[in-house]
């Protein structure tokens, strides 16, 4: 999806902590499905020229927006994770970007 930027999203749910996370190459944002005009923290400043290998972790900074934004990172990179796995599964249903990560209905 195009933001008005020119710049590519892509949304996807960390379902069992309940956030929405927006991506595009610079940044990843998470929003709390409670406080959804807030973003409560943000990965930015990826390093991936810093990695050794392919399969080695990419740096990045942590920017906490909100106080409870501490504890949240605490769990996120799991849960986001997991999240990633499931839309990368093979029999996985179409998503359309305005669904954000909800299956659509078949035709």
């Amino acid at each position: 999806m195009w933001g008005e930027t020119g710049r590519q999203h892509a949304y996807n749910l960390a379902r069992s902590l309940q956030y929405m996370a927006v991506l595009d190459a610079e940044e990843f944002i998470f929003v709390d499905s409670q406080n959804k005009a807030w973003v409560e923290l943000a990965w930015q400043h990826f390093r991936p020229q810093a990695r050794s290998a392919l399969n080695g972790r990419v740096p990045f900074e942590v920017v906490h927006y909100a106080p409870q934004a501490e504890q949240t990172m605490k769990r996120l990179p799991h849960e986001f994770l997991q999240a990633l796995q499931g839309l990368a599964a093979p029999n996985r249903p179409p998503v359309a970007a305005t669904d954000c990560g909800r299956p659509t209905p078949g035709p």
